[in-house]
């Protein structure tokens, strides 16, 4: 059975020496001794999250003298589960323990001052992956120790979120009770001037049913080519139910009724958010007709999942047939290839 479980100061130094130091390098970690101290003194709260012994994953928090909010130090999942949902499922957990009244500010370093594109590519899937999990991105970063932050937010799910003006003079305040004697000078918090929305592209994809066959398309003579099913972009001006059954009109000939959007599948590319919305039909009307696009033709579930599919359809299959899946963030590497994270 899993559970979280308050570390007392000899569980933490153990899990200090055997994963903190294996987890993060040198330059990020803070002497035990000083997690030791602050843990006496209450201000410091650390968590193991276990299945049964084995421990799962690990969070540290500091805390401010007043209670109100904390800053997250630590946060890992043990190397083998790392991609699998461990990480998301133990955040949200803490939630509901967490001693600090108004929430937790996150520090995850800054894509915009990566030194490569890797580096950029970390960064960002780290951002995401508290996002995805109730964060929001504040208009605060801090300057600490030399290393621009970006600070994220993460509140109490039956509170008000607060406004920007709040939230900075509160991750001031936190910073300064921290950092009190190098306040000022290795640890400037300030607020980010670069704060503009992103470049989305919106686009979706529909599984249409009847019975236990899916209608699926064999997309050729373009970048994405396999099994897939029908589907494209969504022009402006056009709700998301609206581009979706257009789509299926022109590259099936088939008129659907009712989609039901099911989740996400999204990446970033050449500076661009690409969003795909994953939808499920089962009522339509029309004579299925094939386009330039490529052949659409009806065929099981059973023998779907044979074909040569298209790339991140497995992943889109699971999001259909899964109620607890509605993301998938596909993190592309500079070497092209890419990782899918699910959520």
């Amino acid at each position: 059975m899993k559970q979280i479980k308050e570390l007392k100061p000899d569980e933490l130094k153990q899990i200090y020496k055997t994963h903190v130091k294996e987890d993060f390098p040198r330059s990020e970690r803070r002497p035990y001794s000083s997690m030791e101290k602050m843990t006496n003194a209450g201000k410091y709260a650390s968590y193991g999250y276990y299945d049964e012994d084995s421990l799962l994953a690990y969070a540290c928090y500091i805390l401010t003298e007043n209670g109100m909010y904390a800053l997250l130090d630590y946060f890992a999942v043990v190397p083998e589960l790392r991609g699998r949902g461990t990480g998301s499922e133990f955040l949200q957990k803490l939630e509901g323990i967490l001693p600090a009244k108004n929430g937790a500010f996150i520090e995850a370093e800054s894509p915009d001052s990566a030194k490569s594109e890797e580096e950029s590519a970390l960064r960002q899937r780290r951002i995401h992956f508290y996002l995805s999990n109730g964060a929001v991105l504040t208009n605060t970063k801090c300057l600490l120790f030399g290393v621009d932050y970006n600070i994220l937010y993460i509140g109490r799910t039956d509170d008000t979120d607060p406004v920007p003006e709040q939230l900075h003079c509160a991750i001031e305040d936190l910073y300064r009770e921290i950092y009190r004697p190098v306040y000022g000078r290795l640890c400037k918090p300030y607020v980010s001037e670069k704060h503009s929305p992103e470049k989305v592209i919106f686009m979706n994809m529909c599984m249409l049913c009847d019975g236990d066959q899916v209608l699926a398309l064999d997309k050729t003579g373009s970048s994405y080519n396999g099994t897939t099913f029908p589907g494209g972009h969504v022009e402006a001006g056009e709700t998301f139910s609206e581009a979706v059954i257009r789509e299926m009109k022109e590259e099936t000939g088939l008129t659907i009724q009712h989609p039901v959007l099911k989740g996400i599948y999204h990446w970033y590319r050449d500076g661009l958010h690409n969003v795909g919305l994953l939808y499920r039909a089962d009522t339509y009307e029309g004579e299925l007709k094939s386009s330039e696009e490529g052949q659409v033709y009806w065929i099981s579930r059973e023998e779907y999942e044979k074909k040569e599919l298209a790339a991140g359809m497995p992943r889109v299959l699971q999001i259909m047939d899964d109620d607890s899946l509605t993301e998938c963030f596909e993190e592309i590497k500079p070497d092209g290839s890419f990782l899918e994270h699910l959520f």
